[in-house]
């Protein structure tokens, strides 16, 4: 009973804020002494949000339905490959965006770092990308995980694709800023600098800043950015986000109808 109680109190709180990041929907400033008391409560209270996966195969459904696409037509490899998250798999105009490109989705909604890693022989190694961009993590620092077990899990994504794919040049798109987890804006930037760091240091790969780019003037994630839940991008986030990306894709000839 009392599980009960505070799952529904800390879930009520914190969608409260994220709601009302700036406290303007309450009448408030964020300067406010109630203000200052419903952001302690987030911080204070436990997370109770979904618990860390204990099977990583748990989206093998969406993987396998992946597989049935390839089956009825294979894309042509060689493309720049798109893996992680929801952000990914909700990326509806991503072949618009980059025109130039054989771009390839296997975003996966949920996604955290190692359940991406755990499927790169389903995701990744049959495609023969010649770019992988990379966005997970939110899901990671939100369900528990340290911003250096999210960077440490990207560490082990690098390595298993290089073995395999050794000249690959990766891109990872930084962890961006949203209303409904900002109270995690911390865990957030603290991951973000150390995968920038492990990529500045690490031929071929590159971090691609966002989180500047979803604030407002008042230092605030930008809502007009964001879709109804707060947390995914919607159709101007993602031009936004695909202003960050374009200049860290690598020249590519996109193929013809036969793959050539």
């Amino acid at each position: 009973m009392f599980t009960a109680v505070l799952d529904y109190a800390t879930n009520s709180v914190r969608t409260l804020v994220a709601h009302c990041v700036d406290g303007t929907k309450l009448g408030l400033r964020h300067s406010h002494p109630t203000a200052a008391l419903l952001l302690a409560l987030c911080v204070a209270l436990p997370g109770r949000s979904e618990p860390l996966p204990t099977d990583l195969q748990r989206y093998a459904t969406e993987i396998a339905r992946y597989e049935q696409e390839d089956r009825q037509r294979f894309p042509a490899k060689g493309g720049t490959l798109f893996v992680g998250s929801s952000t990914i798999r909700m990326w509806s105009t991503i072949a618009r965006d980059f025109p130039a490109h054989s771009v390839i989705n296997r975003g996966f909604g949920g996604a955290r770092i190692s359940e991406v890693t755990q499927n790169i022989h389903r995701i990744v190694f049959p495609y023969a990308p010649r770019q992988i961009v990379f966005f997970a993590g939110g899901n990671d620092l939100a369900d528990g995980h340290a911003p250096e077990q999210a960077a440490a899990d990207f560490r082990t994504f690098v390595q298993l694709v290089r073995k395999r794919l050794p000249e690959i040049p990766i891109a990872y798109i930084g962890i961006y800023h949203n209303p409904f987890r900002w109270i995690y804006r911390e865990k957030f930037e603290t991951a973000n600098a150390l995968i920038a760091e492990f990529c500045q240091r690490t031929p071929g790969l590159v971090f691609i800043e966002t989180a500047g780019a979803f604030l407002g003037e008042d230092g605030f994630p930008r809502k007009s950015s964001f879709a109804e839940d707060q947390l995914h991008l919607n159709a101007s986030g993602y031009n936004v986000l695909a202003d960050l990306v374009r200049p860290h894709l690598h020249n590519q000839k996109k193929p013809g109808p036969n793959g050539r």
